[in-house]
């Protein structure tokens, strides 16, 4: 994967999403550096990238620079509210803090909708936790 990633930068070495997936592949073979540059490269041609912030965030996490992996998720959440990827990874590095976060920095989590009538539900399955033969 790796080898393709480095030809596609070299014929297109101004795409920001080719450059940030080399930097996914390089953080999974613990190349930290290499990510962290490939990931700064991406962000320098798509500045803002939610997904791109996302991913320098978890390769500062496994790098154990927490802060710095805070400012990637919350400006990540920032950018895209609704990114729930984003604020999983924030929750995950402040539980590492020891940082029981029960509300999210940038606002409660949304409530999950409720659910139409007549829509499925595992609830409306029999065997399943409702229905005729469930609870």
């Amino acid at each position: 994967a790796l080898a393709d990633l480095d030809h596609a930068v070299a014929l297109d070495p101004r795409s920001a999403w080719v450059m940030a997936e080399r930097g996914v592949v390089h953080r999974l073979l613990a190349r930290y550096d290499r990510a962290l540059a490939d990931f700064d490269r991406a962000l320098e041609l798509e500045p803002g990238q939610p997904w791109t912030l996302t991913q320098r965030g978890i390769t500062l996490r496994v790098m154990e620079h927490y802060d710095k992996a805070l400012r990637d998720f919350n400006k990540a959440v920032e950018l895209d509210p609704s990114s729930a990827w984003a604020r999983v990874e924030r929750g995950i590095t402040h539980r590492l803090l020891g940082q029981d976060r029960r509300r999210d920095r940038l606002g409660a989590p949304r409530a999950a909708p409720e659910p139409r009538r007549g829509a499925w539900s595992p609830r409306s399955c029999p065997g399943r936790g409702g229905g005729p033969r469930g609870p």
